[in-house]
């Protein structure tokens, strides 16, 4: 009967205890995602220049600014230096990352796509 009587308030004590412990938890989780949804970024700072270079080579590519070759489908690494005036290591770089892409094997499907095709 004592166990039924203490039950309820040693509840109510422990949910008080507890409630400050995991709100704290839960809001350290909460401004560690928000700083990430908010730009913070877990990239560091050179990869984020290649990304923002391969980007910039690639609007490049579409807008035909840059030449591709033929069988990689890719602009080749001395042009891709050229156009971003960055020494060949950056431009090499530039190029895996557009490699890894995909961008090359997309580009040559999609224009082999179009010879095959019958003309209308």
């Amino acid at each position: 009967m004592l166990l039924a009587h203490l039950a309820p308030p040693v509840l109510i004590l422990i949910a008080v205890v507890l409630q400050p412990l995991v709100t704290g938890f839960l809001a350290e989780i909460l401004v560690e995602v928000g700083e990430d949804v908010t730009g913070n970024s877990r990239l560091d700072e050179e990869t984020v220049s290649l990304v923002r270079l391969a980007t910039r080579v690639r609007i490049a590519v579409a807008y035909g600014r840059l030449e591709e070759n033929p069988d990689t489908g890719l602009p080749s690494i001395t042009a891709i230096g050229k156009y971003l005036v960055r020494e060949k290591a950056v431009a090499q770089q530039v190029h895996a990352l557009l490699q890894e892409w995909g961008e090359g094997e997309r580009a040559v499907s999609a224009a082999s796509t179009v010879e095959q095709e019958p003309a209308r």
